[in-house]
């Protein structure tokens, strides 16, 4: 079902990519812009993508504004270089860059084409969540600066992802806000209307209406002969909504035409799907020699087009700049503050200017109370995305076990005894040649891919065991110790696959779990700070304070003040509804 998510948002980002392909005046004197635009121009996209990676090198905080802007729009044309060949990863680091000049030189339409290109990479990857933030973010943009064509795109991306997310009367109202629009056009938006419409009635199980609008949508594709991607994804959904509606051959018809049409076009994502959906009608008529091969193909297609990884890496970049951004805005508010209250203490004998002072002072609470209750819901935000990371990683190293019980290539988890635990291992030498080798330039020579997978899994054991983690001697050698290996064979996989150092990263898991027990009131009232610190793994306060500071953006005090007020703001809003039902 998951994969199906994702086929259905294909066509969506194809159609609405905010301002793909639109021709932009690029910096065009510089040797990599020429490079990639005479490559560009000769359909080598590849060649392309790599010259605007090598412009990134060239790009100045410190220059001009209309410079700055030529640039963040030459690297949001490289991201949707990257998102037409389906090469995600280094197209949502480019929408990210072409976001941050864009955010820097405040111009509010290159934000909303990055920021609804990042929402896109996302609902790829099956993070409607976040996806929708993204989003969201461009529909306030879109309504404060009045831009119809922005508001239309985004609704359209709104209504899909609330339908594919299970929220359904969310999705409703995107829709109902869309008809309010009535400048979109035809055919176009008489093909995304009855789409909606079929996505809509799919999510709520109404599979007869949701073959009804799809098969409208599909003819009205025909018909007006648009493009060949919306007919594929058309006849996936038609399928999909077919066999869960029990209708076998209809279902086969349907997929095998979007499988014809997807593998004509190179539409892997469209393929992706009709071969997922495939393998689960074979699995409902007993077909399991089917179901495998359908599975396969499918994964095959999945593994060249996703990676969980290097996603994750490029997504923790994106979220600790916007921290970043906001701990920025924080410390603004702060400064400002100060400066107003220095202005009153000058003023106090003038009662009109004190009056005055007071109210802006008022204003600027508000503010930093706001930016702090902001970083209150990120943190939170940030420990789900970090526990979903986790179990995703877990799915991942699941599924290649899996993959390889099927192909009868998986041994059994090696013993401590075959995972190198000496530094000067040498995988030659233990082969049996004993001729001299030179030094490897990386350690990843040093540790075969299963070899990776099984410390991995023995390193998470460890890490998800809190009376490793919370014990304040807990180190890196006592963790290499734990898992059979050494810190350098560690040490290089927690930096692979978590993107940051073993002390980070513990430090990270402390720190969450301590801002889980500040906030439980009903357990933890009674426990002072510096409790918290030593029972999560800390000898001295002040060491939990900047550590909680560094990957919070506040102190402890702040944070479990901010969350026991927000606590008895929610129960005050019980009491009172309590009272009115009463």
């Amino acid at each position: 079902m998951s994969r199906f998510k994702t086929l259905i948002f294909v066509l969506l980002l194809l159609l609405t990519a905010w301002g793909a392909g639109a021709v932009i005046d690029r910096p065009g004197s510089s040797a990599p812009m020429r490079t990639a635009e005479a490559a560009e121009a000769s359909g080598d996209l590849p060649l392309a993508i790599g010259s605007y990676s090598l412009l990134i090198k060239e790009y100045n905080p410190e220059m001009p504004r209309e410079k700055q802007l030529k640039y963040a729009e030459a690297f949001k044309h490289a991201g949707d270089l990257c998102d037409s060949s389906q090469r995600f990863i280094e197209a949502l680091e480019f929408y990210t860059l072409s976001y941050q000049i864009a955010e820097k030189i405040e111009n509010p339409e290159l934000m909303m084409k990055c920021l609804g290109n990042i929402g896109n990479v996302y609902a790829r990857f099956e993070d409607l969540e976040r996806a929708l933030t993204y989003y969201s973010r461009v529909y306030r943009l879109a309504l404060k600066y009045n831009s119809v064509p922005d508001q239309i795109k985004v609704l359209i991306n709104i209504t899909t992802a609330n339908a594919l997310a299970g929220n359904i009367e969310a999705a409703k109202e995107g829709f109902r806000k869309l008809t309010l629009i009535d400048t979109i056009g035809q055919p176009f938006g008489e093909y995304h209307r009855l789409r909606l419409q079929g996505t809509i009635a799919a999510a709520g199980k109404n599979y007869t209406g949701a073959i009804y609008y799809y098969r409208q949508a599909r003819r009205s594709a025909v018909e007006n002969n648009l493009d060949s991607i919306m007919i594929a994804n058309g006849d996936c959904q038609l399928g999909r909504s077919y066999m869960l509606a029990g209708n076998i051959d209809s279902a086969k018809t349907a997929l095998n035409r979007a499988l014809k049409i997807s593998t004509e076009h190179g539409y892997n994502d469209v393929s992706m799907g009709a071969y997922t959906n495939l393998a689960e009608l074979s699995r409902i008529e007993g077909d399991s020699v089917s179901d495998m091969k359908y599975k396969a193909m499918a994964q095959q297609i999945a593994d060249s087009m996703f990676n969980r990884r290097d996603f994750n890496k490029v997504r923790n970049k994106l979220v600790e700049y916007e921290e970043m951004l906001q701990s920025t805005r924080i410390a603004d508010l702060n400064t400002r503050l100060t400066i107003q209250w220095i202005i009153i203490m000058f003023v106090a004998v003038v009662l009109i200017v004190i009056g005055i002072a007071a109210a802006i002072i008022m204003r600027r609470n508000k503010q930093l109370r706001f930016a702090n209750e902001t970083l209150l819901k990120n943190n939170h935000e940030l420990i789900e995305s970090k526990e979903k990371t986790r179990v995703l990683m877990e799915k991942y190293l699941d599924s290649l076990q899996k993959e390889k019980e099927k192909l009868n290539i998986l041994p059994v988890e090696k013993s401590s005894d075959e995972l190198p635990t000496d530094d000067n291992y040498n995988p030659t030498a233990e082969s049996g040649d004993t001729g001299s080798v030179s030094e490897p330039k990386e350690e990843t020579a040093y540790l075969s891919e299963e070899q990776i997978e099984i410390l991995l899994r023995r390193i998470n054991r460890v890490l998800d065991d809190e009376q490793y983690i919370f014990n304040s001697e807990f180190s890196l050698n006592m963790l290499a110790k734990l898992v059979k290996s050494n810190t350098k064979y560690v040490s290089w996989v927690i930096n692979e696959m978590y993107g940051r150092n073993f002390k980070s990263l513990l430090n990270e898991r402390r720190v969450h779990e301590a801002s889980k027990r500040l906030e439980d009131k009903e357990h933890y009232g009674s426990f002072t700070i510096q409790a918290i610190a030593e029972e999560v793994g800390y000898k001295s306060s002040n060491s939990f304070i900047q550590s909680f500071k560094k990957v919070v953006g506040m102190t402890p005090a702040v944070y479990q003040k901010l969350a026991y007020q927000k606590r008895d703001r929610a129960n005050e809003s019980a009491e009172e509804n309590d009272e009115l039902q009463s």
